[in-house]
C-alpha cells in the first residue's frame, strides 16, 4: 500500500509541474502572439501615412486642399487618430483640428526624418510635449524631388491605444502594461499607473518570466523596443490542476477507506479465525490436544476449522491408544526382565531344599539377581519421573574434561583413545550439571561398547566442542560401525534397542535431559560409515 501511494504522489508531482511548465510556455506563447499583432498594427499605421505622404496632392497643392484631404483622411480614420500634422521643416506646423504653432527645434523626429533619412518614426507616450502629450506620435518625412520638404504626423490618443492593447492581452492575463525604453508605463491596464516608472511601481524590472507575489510575470519585447508585460495570478492559472488534485485526494481516500473497510473484513473473517486456529495448534504442540474451534463461515475456513476439529479428536485417540501401547511395551519388558531373576531365584530354592551343602553359592546368585531386578525397576522409575533441572553456571570445557578423564581409565582398558578437542572458547552457561553428566556419560558408554568389534589401534573416540551460529555443539564421534539405516530413527524411543542385554532407555534418558535443556539430540553416520552424535545447546 505504501508503494501505491508514493507511485500516486509521485505522478501527482510530476504531473503538477508538468501541467505548471506547460501553461507557463502557453501564457509566455500568448504574450509573444500579442506583441507581434500590436507590433502589426503600429506598422499598419505606419504604412497608411507613408502612403498619404507619398499622394501626389501634397506635394504641389496648397494648405487648403491639403488640409482638407487630411480632414477627410482623419474622418475615416476617427477611430484610430485623434489628429493629423503638417509640419514644416521651420517648426512650423498646422494640424486637421484647427491648431496651428511652431515645435521645438530639438524634437527627436526632426534628427530622425530630416538629418537622419529615417522612413519612419514613432515614440510614445509624449507626455512632456504640449502639442503631442498623452498621445502616441507617428510620423513619415514628405519628399519632393527626392528631397525632404516636410514631415507628416498622426497622433493615436492613449485610450486609443490602450483599446488596442488589451484587446490582444486582457482575456489572457489579469492585468498589463507597456513599457517604453526608459522604463516608463505607456500603457497599463490601470490608467492610473501610465506615465510612471516601472521600477517605481514595482520595485524591478521585469525581463523575464517570474513570480511578483501571488502573481505569474510574463514578458515580451515588441521590435519597437517596448516591452509589453502580462500579470495572471498563479492560482487562477493553476486552477485546473488544483481540481485534478482535490479530485485525486478524494479519490485516494475512497481508496484508503476501501482498503480499510477491506482489510477490516479480512481481518475479521479470515486474519482472525486463523489467528484463533494458530493458536490452538500452538497449544496442540504444547500438548494440550483437546482443541475444539468453531467458525461459521461458510468458506473454505470453516471446512478447516471442522478439519483441525477431527484432527484434535484423532490426536486424542491417537495418544491414549499410544500410551496403551507404551503401557503394553513397559508390562512386557518388565515381565520379561523380572521373570528371569524370580525364575532363578525359583530354581535356586527348590535346589536349596533337595541340597543344602551350597547354601551360599546359591544366596549369593539370588541376591545378584535381585540386584538386577531392582535395577531394572530402578531405571524405569527414573524414567518416568519428570525431568527436573536444577541450573548452575559453569564452564562445560570443564565439566567435559571430568567426563574424558573418568571414561579414559575405562577406555584405556579396551585400547581406546579419547580425546577432547575444544576449537573454540566457550563462555559458561547455565544447567544442571549432575544431569548433563548423566546424559554426555550414556553416550560416552554406548561409543566405547559399540568399539568392542573393532580392531585394536584403531579405536578411537573424539569429542569436540565448538559454535556454530547461535548453538554450542558438542560432537561424540567414534570409528565403530555406525548405527543401522534402517533403525537410526527409532534408536531415541523409549526401550528400543538393537543390543541383547540393553534396557533401550540410556539413549531416551539422554535426549529427555538435552531437551529440558533447550537442546537437541541428534544422531547420524559419518561419510565413512561412523557414528556421529551431535549435542546442541542454545548460547
Amino acid at each position: 500500500m505504501v508503494i501505491f501511494f508514493l507511485v500516486i504522489g509521485g505522478g501527482l508531482l510530476y504531473v503538477n509541474r508538468s501541467f505548471e511548465q506547460q501553461m507557463t510556455e502557453q501564457k509566455s506563447s500568448e504574450l509573444t502572439k500579442a506583441s507581434r499583432a500590436i507590433h502589426n498594427w503600429l506598422v499598419a499605421r505606419i504604412s497608411n501615412l507613408i502612403q498619404l505622404s507619398r499622394t501626389p496632392l501634397m506635394h504641389n497643392n496648397s494648405r487648403n486642399e491639403v488640409s482638407s484631404f487630411l480632414r477627410e483622411e482623419r474622418k475615416r480614420l476617427a477611430f484610430i487618430y485623434d489628429a493629423m500634422y503638417y509640419i514644416n521643416l521651420d517648426g512650423s506646423y498646422w494640424s486637421t483640428s484647427g491648431e496651428s504653432g511652431r515645435l521645438d527645434g530639438d524634437l527627436p523626429l526632426f534628427d530622425n526624418l530630416i538629418e537622419g533619412n529615417r522612413l519612419f518614426y514613432y515614440h510614445g507616450p509624449v507626455l512632456d510635449s504640449e502639442v503631442f502629450s498623452d498621445s502616441i506620435l507617428i510620423a513619415v518625412p514628405i519628399e519632393n524631388g527626392g528631397s525632404r520638404t516636410a514631415v507628416l504626423a498622426a497622433t493615436i490618443p492613449i485610450p486609443t491605444f490602450q483599446r488596442m492593447v488589451g484587446y490582444f492581452t486582457m482575456e489572457e492575463f489579469d492585468s498589463f502594461m507597456m513599457v517604453n525604453p526608459r522604463s516608463i508605463i505607456i500603457v497599463h491596464s490601470n490608467t492610473d499607473m501610465i506615465g510612471t516608472s516601472e521600477r517605481g511601481e514595482y520595485g524591478t524590472t521585469f525581463s523575464s518570466d517570474t513570480q511578483r507575489q501571488d502573481d505569474m510575470v510574463f514578458v515580451s519585447v515588441l521590435r519597437t523596443t517596448w516591452k509589453l508585460v502580462g500579470f495572471i495570478d498563479r492560482s487562477k492559472m493553476l486552477a485546473p490542476i488544483v481540481q485534478i488534485n482535490q479530485l485525486a485526494m478524494v479519490f485516494f481516500f475512497l481508496v484508503l477507506l476501501i482498503i480499510g473497510s477491506v482489510s477490516l473484513a479480512i481481518s475479521y473473517h479470515v486474519a482472525r479465525p486463523i489467528r484463533r486456529l494458530t493458536s490452538r495448534v500452538n497449544s496442540i504442540m504444547e500438548g494440550n490436544y483437546r482443541q475444539k474451534i468453531q467458525l461459521h463461515t461458510q468458506d473454505e475456513l470453516e471446512e478447516l476449522a471442522d478439519a483441525f476439529n477431527r484432527l484434535s479428536d484423532r490426536l486424542i485417540r491417537l495418544r491414549t491408544d499410544d500410551r496403551f501401547v507404551f503401557l503394553g511395551h513397559v508390562s512386557a519388558r518388565v515381565a520379561h526382565e523380572v521373570r528371569k531373576p524370580l525364575h532363578i531365584i525359583q530354581l535356586v530354592v527348590q535346589t536349596l531344599k533337595k541340597d543344602c551343602s551350597e547354601i551360599e553359592k546359591h544366596l549369593h546368585m539370588i541376591e545378584s539377581e535381585v540386584e538386577n531386578a531392582d535395577r531394572f525397576v530402578g531405571e524405569i522409575l527414573n524414567f518416568a519421573r519428570p525431568e527436573q533441572i536444577n541450573s548452575t553456571r559453569y564452564d562445560l570445557h570443564l565439566l567435559l574434561e571430568k567426563i574424558i578423564r573418568k571414561y579414559q581409565i575405562m577406555a584405556g582398558e579396551t585400547d581406546i583413545r579419547l580425546k577432547l578437542v575444544e576449537e573454540e572458547k566457550v563462555h559458561p552457561l547455565y544447567m544442571d550439571i549432575i544431569k548433563m553428566e548423566e546424559a554426555i556419560s550414556n553416550l560416552l558408554i554406548n561409543s566405547i561398547e559399540a568399539l568392542k568389534e573393532v580392531k585394536e589401534g584403531q579405536r578411537r573416540i573424539t569429542v569436540t566442542l565448538y559454535t556454530q551460529g547461535n548453538e554450542i555443539i558438542i560432537a561424540v564421534e567414534d570409528t565403530g560401525p555406525g548405527f543401522p539405516e534402517d533403525d537410526i530413527d527409532k534408536l531415541l524411543d523409549p526401550y528400543f534397542t538393537t543390543k541383547d542385554e540393553g534396557t533401550g532407555l540410556g539413549l531416551s534418558i539422554s535426549y529427555r535431559i538435552l531437551t529440558a535443556h533447550g537442546g537437541k539430540l541428534i544422531l547420524e553416520n559419518t561419510p565413512e560409515h561412523h557414528a556421529r552424535i551431535l549435542i546442541t545447546l542454545p548460547l
